[in-house]
């Protein structure tokens, strides 16, 4: 028996050691240390019960100091690992001092053995084997407890430590028991059968414990990795979606540049063309049909147009891969980009006009058929940009271009291109030139028809840069009106003006002065305020101002036009349409309007002398205007037979280069002086007398 248990606990030791060493936990070392004194314990215990049955000698004479010291380093180590073992939640907290308080009791003990040791071995030796009964029976009261707390893993500890707990006691109750005979059921058999059951279920419960803390790790790890696959698809569909549109699957503008980077870093295409094609009508579709038909539309249209280019043997791929390769990218909307090698442009002009008229090609869809407008903006590399970002933005120019002109394909060009750096400098320039008065004020006057009088002059701002030289106004006014500078732009043009004003009053020239203003202006609620404290400032009797604005800067926001042009109206100022003809020309709408003049456009004055249309446009607006009692002003007259002409059809107010140029105020003081010589003998016979021309009257609007 005692051979069998010895092999038993030997390869339970191996084994716990073998896992300690190989790094599994520490409390595989503790229980070996458990599981190898308990053994010692039983086979001391063992061996002088044999002697106690041999040599008829009471065992506890024998001088053993394993069994005064181990019994106490048993119960350490045990009570050591199960505090190792257990959780140490706020709940528990009651059984861990418990388990402390074993411990220091067990460690007292130990001690008081030790030391009885020197003066009473043989109640040394007792005392230490009742103090291990004790210590067990509390060591498994403790584990009890955990258990009942709800630490159910904890179960086998304690019930190996019961076991061992009976085992010593069976051996102390067989010890009141003379002349017991040797067994199967003997004290020694029973303690060394115990001691090995403990151990068998330490080891056990640890290997369990192992395996599940293997199992937890695995189960992290797989968790790990599952998270890191997530991860990563997530971040390959968020950057796919960052590289790609979302309606269309291609690959999108911030992908398309850097292909178009690449390739002229790489260097392999020496030239090549960038391709921006705009499918104009589509937003009819999105109108009429609804935003889930026109997303249908615009994956069928997608579908053609990547065919046709797949089709065009110098195309370049713009995405390319194992599972997905695209000739065609999305470049914003309804903008489509293709890449083409080239070396002539007119072969390129027709090619991409061949592509226009394929994707153009009338299709059906839900039983309708529909018809494509397209276009197309071509920037060629290294021609006309070397890097992605400008070679896209030069397409987009050409791209409008040919919108605007309805001619299908445009090449880029910086003649055409109104984002220039020209563009960009001015719009720096412009507030600058406003405060330091670089602006200067030209006047273009104006005369009667009925009587060839001076009555008023048009005011019209020029910019003379040092570097451009003279910038229209057509140039810098959109400028002006884009950024806001237009309304310190129109105060400044005011103020000059009223400045002007009172100096030609001075030379004996009391003239109306027309300013132009733009639709901002209309839209600023402080405009008519500020208007009238110049007048006041300057003394300028505003019912001498005429303040000029289109048709288009009036229907930009009906409402508060109106309710602007009523303000300025009151305060007396005139007002005048501008360009009339061009626009709207809602007579309903004009009536409403609180206006005194409208100006006929000079596209249908200058050739109405032989243009019977235009000379109809002409009548029909004169007779419209004074049937609404405004006066009616022609501009654009650049000969002597259109200015008889409008004195006939009843005309009131003429102006252009016919009767002046636009002038500065010194050069339009000297031609009022002259006056009466600057139309000649032919335009002389049409006058009045001397004392009609009087300047003094021109004061007088018809």
């Amino acid at each position: 028996m005692a051979s069998i248990f010895i092999g038993f606990v030997f390869a339970l030791l191996i084994y716990n050691l073998l896992l300690a060493l190989n790094g599994k936990s520490l409390p595989f070392a503790v229980n070996a240390l458990v599981g190898g004194s308990s053994a010692l314990v039983s086979t001391l215990v063992h061996n002088q019960w044999l002697n106690v049955y041999q040599h008829q000698a009471p065992w506890w004479q024998a001088q053993d100091l394993g069994l005064t010291v181990i019994p106490p380093l048993l119960l350490l180590s045990g009570a050591w690992l199960a505090r190792t073992l257990l959780p140490t939640t706020e709940q528990l907290q009651h059984q861990h001092r418990r388990l402390s308080q074993l411990l220091v009791g067990t460690g007292l003990g130990s001690i008081l053995v030790i030391v009885m040791t020197a003066w009473f071995p043989a109640a040394a030796q007792t005392s230490s084997l009742l103090l291990l009964g004790l210590g067990s029976c509390g060591l498994c009261i403790v584990l009890w407890q955990f258990y009942r707390a709800g630490h159910q893993a904890v179960l086998p500890q304690a019930v190996s430590w019961l076991i061992l707990a009976c085992g010593l006691l069976y051996f102390t109750i067989s010890l009141a028991v003379a002349d017991l005979p040797i067994s199967k059921l003997s004290p020694d058999n029973v303690l060394l059968f115990a001691s090995a059951v403990q151990f068998f279920m330490l080891t056990l419960m640890l290997t369990r414990r192992s395996q599940q803390i293997d199992q937890q790790k695995y189960d992290n790890l797989r968790q790990q990795h599952d998270v890191v696959v997530q991860l990563k698809s997530a971040e390959a569909q968020l950057v796919h979606r960052a590289l790609h549109s979302r309606t269309t699957g291609l690959p999108n503008r911030t992908l398309l540049k850097e292909v178009i980077d690449q390739i002229i870093e790489q260097g392999k295409v020496p030239e090549f063309a960038f391709v921006l094609i705009s499918l104009n009508n589509f937003h009819e579709f999105n109108k009429t049909l609804g935003h889930s038909n026109g997303d249908a539309i615009l994956y069928l249209l997608t579908e053609r147009l990547l065919k046709i280019s797949e089709q065009i043997p110098q195309v370049l791929p713009i995405e390319s891969s194992e599972e997905w390769s695209s000739t065609l990218a999305a470049v914003e909307g309804v903008n489509f980009a293709l890449l083409i090698e080239h070396s002539d442009s007119e072969s390129l002009n027709l090619l991409i006009r061949s592509v226009i008229e394929q994707l153009e090609t009338p299709f059906e869809f839900d039983h309708l058929m529909l018809d494509v407008d397209a276009a197309a903006g071509i920037a060629l590399f290294p021609k006309d940009s070397q890097n992605g970002e400008h070679l896209i933005r030069n397409a987009h120019v050409a791209l409008e271009m040919a919108v605007n002109t309805n001619t299908k394909c445009a090449f880029y060009a910086p003649d055409i291109d109104p984002y220039n750096s020209r563009r960009l400098s001015l719009l720096a320039e412009l507030r600058s030139a406003i405060d330091n008065e670089i602006l200067e004020l030209y006047f273009q006057p104006q005369i009667s028809l009925r009587d060839q009088q001076v009555t008023s002059a048009e005011v019209l701002v020029r910019w003379l840069h040092p570097e451009y030289g003279f910038v229209s106004p057509e140039e810098f006014i959109p400028l002006a009106e884009k950024t806001g500078v237009i309304q310190p732009l129109t105060y400044h043009i005011c103020r000059q003006a009223f400045g002007y004003k009172k100096a030609l009053e001075k030379l004996g020239y009391f003239l109306h002065l027309s300013i132009n203003i733009s639709a901002r202006n209309l839209l600023d609620p402080g405009f008519k305020n500020r208007i009238c404290e110049l007048a006041a400032e300057l003394d300028i009797n505003l019912r001498e101002i005429n303040l000029e604005l289109t048709e288009t800067a009036v229907m930009t926001d009906p409402d508060m036009a109106l309710e602007m042009m009523a303000q300025l109206n009151s305060a007396g100022i005139q007002l005048s349409i501008d360009d009339f003809g061009t626009g709207y020309s809602c007579l309903s709408y004009l009536k409403k309007l609180p206006v005194d003049e409208i100006k006929i456009d000079r596209s249908f004055v200058m050739d109405m002398v032989n243009n019977e249309d235009d000379q109809m446009i002409v009548r029909t607006t004169l007779t419209m205007g004074h049937n609404l009692n405004l006066a009616v002003v022609a501009e654009g007259i650049e000969n002597e037979d259109t200015l008889a002409t409008l004195a006939k059809m009843g005309c009131d107010l003429a102006q252009g280069y016919h009767i002046a140029r636009p002038m500065p105020f010194d050069a339009f003081a000297d031609w009022l002086a002259s006056y009466p010589l600057q139309l000649g003998a032919d335009s002389a016979s049409h006058n009045l007398s001397a004392t009609g021309m009087s300047h003094s009257n021109g004061s007088k609007r018809p």
